[in-house]
């Protein structure tokens, strides 16, 4: 074929017929019978040589339309191949970011879980401790409360004994013989005391009474040592007055260090305990309230979200398919109904419309007759 694709046959029909020499040096009216056989034969040749060309031309634009209508199909199927792969890829990333979206959250539930877990634990330990040591403070604001009880009773009875001292002074036998306002005199030096006497463990100095400048005048010596006894026993019953009263201080406030501790302590553990429920019930939700993933298409979602970049789930609900599909059937029945309505309310208008034009034509014409 001399490295072509068509034949030598079928390039031979573009080459054109050189005409015969004399049909140039020779005029038309000179040309022999010969040369008019030849001139004949010769536009005979063209003429079928533009026909073949005609031909040519039409099956090689067929052949053309042929050629381009397989580019097209091959490009087409190339086209829906390609389109066919690049839905397949997208599908095949999707499926990828939901299964990483699963694992994150399976990930993340057992990470939370986890926390939860060794917080529970961490409370656990927190609250037997605190329960323990809110029983070994309740013990002891137990036994201090009895130790007070105790000390208390002590102190109400040294103050008693001192206070009934104290009335049946005047009361003695050894004063029966003196005159009141001797007795009365006495009785104020059985009470006098320093302006300023240290309280608590301390030992407080008293000056002792001296006959020659405090015994009042006509108080028998039996009078006056009986006052100075008298005295001396209630200045030492005193003394016990104020330690017991010392000790019952400190141990109203240890009673109450113990009792704030022991409130203390149980705050703690009700707040741990608080806290372990809170933890338990969290744990119980994740367990409960699964996220799980659902694919829905874009026009079955139809929640506005303030940002369509960062859309937002809390709010919504999930609605089965059948219940929408029941909704819009009856929407659309609705909406039949009311455009049955509105045509045949404008039949009717268009028949009053027709009635009135006619009405005003047989006016117009008994008005003119």
């Amino acid at each position: 074929m001399g490295g072509r694709l068509e034949s030598a046959s079928e390039d031979s029909v573009w080459k054109d017929i050189a005409p015969p020499a004399f049909i140039a040096e020779i005029p038309k009216d000179s040309w022999s019978d010969e040369q008019k056989k030849m001139a004949a034969d010769h536009d005979k040749a063209v003429l079928e040589l533009t026909d073949a060309r005609d031909k040519r031309r039409k099956a090689l634009d067929a052949e053309m339309r042929k050629l381009q209508e397989n580019i097209k199909g091959s490009c087409d199927a190339f086209d829906a191949r390609l389109d066919a792969l690049f839905h397949t890829k997208l599908d095949t990333e999707q499926r990828i970011i939901r299964d990483e979206l699963r694992l994150l959250q399976l990930a993340k539930a057992l990470q939370q879980d986890g926390l939860l877990r060794t917080r529970e634990a961490k409370l656990l330990r927190d609250a037997h401790g605190h329960r323990g040591e809110a029983e070994v403070t309740i013990e002891q604001a137990a036994d201090a409360q009895a130790v007070l009880a105790e000390i208390q009773a002590e102190y109400d009875g040294l103050v008693a004994a001192d206070k009934a001292m104290e009335k049946a002074f005047k009361q003695r036998r050894e004063f029966g013989d003196q005159d009141a306002g001797v007795v009365e005199q006495l009785f104020r030096l059985f009470r006098r005391r320093p302006k300023r006497i240290v309280s608590g463990t301390d030992a407080v100095t008293i000056p002792p009474l001296d006959r020659g400048t405090d015994c009042p005048e006509g108080a028998s010596a039996k009078a006056w040592e009986t006052t100075v006894v008298l005295r001396e026993e209630k200045l030492q019953m005193e003394a016990n007055v104020r330690v017991q009263a010392a000790n019952l201080a400190d141990m109203t406030a240890y009673v109450k260090r113990c009792t704030e501790a022991a409130e203390q302590a149980r705050s703690l553990s009700s707040n741990v305990l608080d806290e372990l429920t809170l933890v338990q019930t969290m744990r119980s939700e994740a367990i409960v309230d699964a996220s799980i993933l659902i694919v829905l298409k874009h026009g079955q979602v139809e929640v506005v979200h303030p940002n369509e970049f960062d859309p937002e789930f809390q709010d919504a609900i999930l609605v089965h398919r059948s219940v929408v599909e029941d909704l819009n059937a009856i929407l659309r029945k609705l909406g039949a109904a009311k455009v049955d309505h509105l045509r045949r309310r404008m039949e009717l208008r268009k028949g009053i419309h027709m009635l009135e034009w006619e009405l005003r034509r047989l006016q117009m014409c008994v008005h003119f007759q």
